[in-house]
């Protein structure tokens, strides 16, 4: 019975290590100080490999890590069984403490065997050729984010340029409008005060008096020589163009 309740005791204290979170319930600090790495290896092509000794390393250490992921997988499932809304059975639940148990020393003691592997020859050359790669990748990746940032901003600008070269132009068709506006207003209130009230100077001579007549006529009365859809009214303009 003592050494029952001894090992039941034990369970119990370790049943603080089978809490959901993996990486910092369980004894991981070995892991965590070594994350960077174990992620370059982990992603490492076997293309990096030069030869087959550092080819069956590599191999190794990716099965290993596989065997990890296959226990915490396993502990991830006991972790839920333990801590249901509805619980389990005091007996269960000492068997599923010790399983969880089991699983996280297998877990560290995997961890060590990839530690060791990790400082072999072979696995410090692959990781320091696959740390060279990632560099230059990451510098291809920066250079096209560059490439690609200064040709949005090369597009923007130009975009600019054309929106502002429109917008100047449309000034000046605007300008020229009412200029011409204000001329052929001016020339049919002259045209008109010539024939209603002609002068010694200013008149029109008794011939021309019916065609100059057709002309105001003609001109609209909003002075435009410009049809609604921008084009110009070239029968009006000649007309004006001949009396200005």
């Amino acid at each position: 019975m003592d050494r029952e309740s001894h090992i039941s005791n034990d369970r119990r204290s370790d049943s603080k290590s089978t809490r959901p979170s993996k990486k910092s319930e369980i004894k991981t600090s070995d892991r965590d100080s070594t994350t960077t790495t174990r992620s370059i290896l982990a992603n490492a092509l076997e293309s990096v490999t030069q030869n087959d000794i550092e080819k069956n390393k590599l191999a190794e250490y990716k099965e290993k890590i596989s065997q990890i992921e296959a226990e915490e997988q396993r502990l991830s499932k006991i972790q839920k069984k333990l801590f249901t809304k509805d619980g389990v059975e005091p007996s269960r639940r000492k068997e599923l403490q010790f399983e969880a148990k089991q699983i996280a020393n297998r877990i560290n003691t995997y961890d060590r065997q990839l530690l060791r592997l990790e400082a072999t020859n072979p696995l410090q050359n692959v990781l320091n050729r696959e740390k060279t790669l990632a560099i230059k990748r990451q510098k291809q990746k920066d250079n096209e984010y560059l490439k690609q940032y200064k040709e949005k901003v090369a597009k923007t600008t130009r975009e600019l340029i054309t929106r502002n070269q429109e917008s100047r132009k449309k000034a000046v068709e605007s300008r020229n409008k009412t200029a011409m506006r204000h001329k052929i207003k001016g020339l049919k209130q002259k045209l008109e005060r010539m024939l209603q009230n002609p002068t010694d100077h200013l008149y029109v001579p008794q011939g021309l008096a019916e065609a100059i007549i057709d002309v105001c006529t003609l001109i609209n009365t909003d002075t435009s020589v410009y049809l609604k859809n921008g084009e110009i009214n070239k029968a009006q303009l000649l007309c004006i163009t001949l009396l200005l």
